[in-house]
């Protein structure tokens, strides 16, 4: 079964945010990259959908990061950068 899953940022200042899913056991990425990061503006939405397979029906967990990325290659957000990292 493919499913999309997708995340939304809303920052009130500008960072660049790493996105990652993070593997699990009954889910599989079906396209693109399982990390994608971006410059996200302040005061805007920035949503990233992961193209998934579900392996099997039932209860499945699924682990979804964002971390403020120091090493992204054009500046963007205050500096120093804060650190910063959610799961979900």
């Amino acid at each position: 079964m493919l499913q999309g899953l997708s995340a939304l940022m809303y920052l009130r200042v500008c960072y660049q945010v790493r996105l990652g899913l993070e593997q699990s056991s009954g889910v599989s990425l079906v396209s693109g990259q399982g990390s994608v990061v971006s410059c996200v503006q302040e005061r805007t939405n920035w949503v990233h959908t992961f193209h998934v397979r579900l392996t099997w029906l039932g209860e499945v967990n699924v682990t979804v990061t964002a971390v403020v990325d120091p090493d992204y290659g054009v500046p963007c957000g205050p500096d120093p950068l804060p650190v910063a990292r959610s799961v979900l």
